[in-house]
């Protein structure tokens, strides 16, 4: 079982796989990676993140602040 324990998928070159991220997940199964955890950089980020990997129960998704950031807004 293989893992990525830290990743952005929003943050990825989807052109080698025809800008279609059903297509880099069909290639991640491909190689057997079970898994992916993928972090939104910022709260703002995150709704789109949520769209982004509700289709794919295979990642699991955070958010991370970093602690330098000053002015943390709700998304919601």
């Amino acid at each position: 079982m293989l893992i990525d324990s830290h990743c952005h998928l929003d943050r990825i070159d989807l052109s080698p796989y025809q800008d279609d991220f059903a297509c880099f997940m069909q290639e991640a199964n491909e190689q057997e990676i079970d898994h992916l955890l993928c972090i939104a950089i910022d709260l703002e980020s995150y709704p789109a993140m949520v769209e982004l990997v509700s289709p794919f129960p295979q990642i699991s998704l955070t958010v991370g602040v970093h602690p330098n950031v000053q002015d943390i807004k709700d998304p919601s």
